[in-house]
């Protein structure tokens, strides 16, 4: 879901100085903010919850207030030598440095060229970072199965054609059936409409974007060949989707079953 992982930025949209401007207001989607969090999330946080901060100045600024709350925490920053040691604490649970050294390329590389790429080195590297993190995550919430991303939001056209090639991959089903299934999931029915067969993939999307699980509850129809509302009970029951699926395949080996239309 959108609370699974969240990202925020020091400074909002200011820092990230986008032409329409701060659009906060639109939503919890859009509050984005380290002062956003401080407000919506942090007095949420619990046991089960990691919280990470990226850079020295926001270490600074939350070693304290954090040390009250029970969640765990991380903290990550980059240098640009090996001098640089990361900072003891006791309140962090991890504290790591990235060096991004480019001392070996002084005697090659002017001062102003040098100062870009230590800049471009340390973007990569945040990069590669929360990439890190949000797969991460994704994998200790179950979301992850077999390598596959199994639980995607079906929010626009190439997203559309990935859950199908998901559901086709993991049931062996053709592509006509796994579609089949998958709009059975999007519009919560065992039996799909003429109307909703026949309408374009664009308005698949619109109806889908607004749900969840949309893709696992597809691959339990195509698999266990059972009712939308059964699939979504299971879910219900273990909401660890990876767990789900690895329980049905020991009881109900995946095979490739006669979609009724």
């Amino acid at each position: 879901s959108f609370h699974d992982i969240r990202g925020f930025v020091d400074g909002g949209f200011m820092q990230l100085d986008n032409n329409d401007g701060d659009l906060s207001d639109l939503g919890p989607e859009y509050r984005i903010s380290v002062k956003n969090f401080v407000t919506d999330v942090f007095p949420l946080l619990q046991s089960n919850d990691l919280v990470v901060l990226l850079g020295q100045d926001l270490l600074n600024q939350f070693e304290t207030t954090l040390a009250t709350i029970p969640c765990k925490k991380a903290a990550i920053f980059f240098t640009s030598d090996d001098d640089n040691a990361a900072p003891e604490t006791q309140v962090f649970d991890l504290v790591l440095t990235i060096s991004c050294d480019i001392r070996p390329l002084t005697h090659l590389t002017p001062t102003s060229v040098k100062v870009v790429l230590d800049h471009l080195l340390q973007e990569t590297s945040l990069k590669w970072i929360v990439n890190g993190l949000s797969t991460g995550a994704h994998i200790l919430r179950g979301k992850v199965y077999h390598n596959i991303m199994i639980d995607v939001r079906v929010s626009n056209s190439k997203l559309f054609y990935r859950a199908v090639g998901i559901v086709q991959k993991y049931c062996c089903l053709t592509q006509e059936d796994s579609i089949s299934c998958l709009l059975r999931s999007i519009y919560s029915t065992d039996c799909l409409t003429d109307l909703q067969k026949s309408s374009q993939v664009v308005d698949h999307i619109m109806t889908a974007s607004q749900q969840e699980q949309v893709v696992p509850v597809a691959i339990l129809l195509a698999s266990l060949h059972c009712s939308v509302d059964e699939a979504k009970h299971m879910i219900r029951t273990q909401p660890i989707i990876s767990q789900l699926f690895k329980s049905h395949d020991q009881n109900y080996p995946i095979r490739k079953v006669n979609v009724v239309k």
